[in-house]
């Protein structure tokens, strides 16, 4: 529908959810965890009585730090509530000055001590007007922040991903190494255990239409038969092949059965939805080194009938098995080589001297390939360059995309 969530914010967010100017969803303050009806209240009617917040300086020396306590700055801070002033970023919050003090300590002293001086200005007009003395805290240069922690907490307080996602970081990985989505896997197994293909969500609709002739209904089902059958060949298809999905762990469980046999349960979140893998004895020990919550990893699993006893008379289930499991940080560096297709008129002299200033900006262990294609002669050539090996950084992966370079790997 192109409707957008966008995250909660000081100058256009209300108590509860609601759709701005340009249509999109704003999220609620009130549903920031921590963050009181009185203090989102109190935002409101300071905002509707003298204007939009101007900074986060403007916004402490105004609103009732009495009700918006230290609690709430900081929930709004990892929420992304102050994101619109740029000239500070959420990590640069929680930095320490000289003196060992959190500047978000220090803005709300601020924000303390100019609306004090207001009040005994406003209680001493009668010795002359007098101008408040406004000297801010000093913002700390920033570091290069921890995305996944500040998206962690961002989650943990709104419930959601809004402004970006951790799988964000390993979109090349995701790209050519995941051939399926968390949400593929539930489907697979909705239905192995009731014959019938998952509705897709997107696809339902709350209103029915008024009339519907004879040849739309006829046009509609055969529209929904052909999807069917094509969703249920992807799935037939997840039977005969490895299945590989990447995402972020998010909870981990495990224990002993009463035969003494370990067991793990590790939940991993992707773009789709989420997905529980269970692991027992040798496979859970195996694995054991990626139950931690927050890291992002690439799992490659079948899709095959779970054990049960001869004896078991329950209806037989399906399951994802593990067989292997890699960190996403190290998928680059098993990486041997990259083989650019390169069509023979894109080698302008210009574009040759930018190829190599770009190798040799991001030097590393990975042989650089290049298949020359001449389409006019439907010939090709392949060369390896002796001379450099290339990193996959982000800004040579950049350059190729920019460039239009398509690329195999090896």
């Amino acid at each position: 529908m192109g409707i957008a969530v966008l995250g909660p914010d000081v100058n256009e967010s209300y108590c509860k959810f609601m759709v701005n100017a340009e249509g999109n969803i704003r999220f609620a303050l009130a549903a920031i965890k921590g963050v009181g009806a009185n203090a989102v209240d109190m935002i409101i009617e300071e905002r509707d009585a003298n204007g939009p917040f101007k900074s986060v300086f403007d916004f402490v020396e105004r609103v009732n730090l009495t009700a918006v306590n230290r609690k709430s700055m900081e929930a709004m801070v990892y929420a992304g509530a102050f994101d619109r002033f740029k000239e500070i970023t959420r990590t640069q919050y929680f930095l320490h000055d000289s003196k060992n003090e959190l500047f978000i300590d220090d803005l709300l002293r601020y924000g303390n001590k100019v609306q004090m001086d207001k009040r005994q200005n406003l209680n001493s007009l009668f010795a002359g007007e007098q101008t408040v003395e406004k000297r801010q805290p000093k913002i700390m240069p920033a570091p290069e922040h921890n995305l996944s922690e500040l998206l962690k907490k961002e989650k943990e307080l709104v419930g959601m991903y809004l402004s970006a996602h951790p799988l964000d970081t390993y979109r090349f990985e995701v790209k050519h190494f995941v051939t399926h989505t968390m949400q593929d896997i539930e489907d697979f197994l909705v239905w192995k255990r009731t014959g019938q293909v998952a509705e897709d969500e997107n696809n339902k609709t709350e209103e029915e239409p008024e009339e519907i002739l004879p040849e739309e209904l006829i046009e509609e089902l055969e529209e929904n038969t052909e999807e069917q059958k094509k969703q249920e060949k992807i799935l037939s298809e997840m039977e005969s092949r490895q299945v590989a999905v990447a995402g972020i762990v998010v909870a981990v469980r495990n224990g002993t059965t009463q035969k003494k046999l370990t067991w793990g349960n590790i939940t991993i979140e992707d773009y789709s939805g989420t997905h529980s893998f269970m692991l027992f004895g040798k496979d859970y020990e195996n694995f054991l080194q990626y139950f931690q919550v927050g890291i992002p990893i690439l799992v490659c699993c079948t899709m095959q009938k779970r054990w049960r006893a001869k004896d078991d008379s329950r209806p037989e289930e399906w399951e994802a098995r593990i067989k292997s499991i890699q960190l996403l940080d190290n998928i680059k560096n098993d990486i041997k080589a990259i083989i650019l297709m390169l069509p023979v008129t894109n080698l302008t002299p210009d574009f040759v001297q930018e190829l190599t200033r770009q190798a040799e900006a991001y030097k590393g262990n990975t042989e650089l390939r290049i298949k020359f294609i001449d389409t006019q002669n439907n010939i090709s050539t392949d060369v390896f360059s002796r001379s450099h090996r290339i990193i996959l950084a982000p800004g040579i992966l950049s350059f190729f995309e920019k460039e239009n370079i398509k690329f195999e790997l090896a």
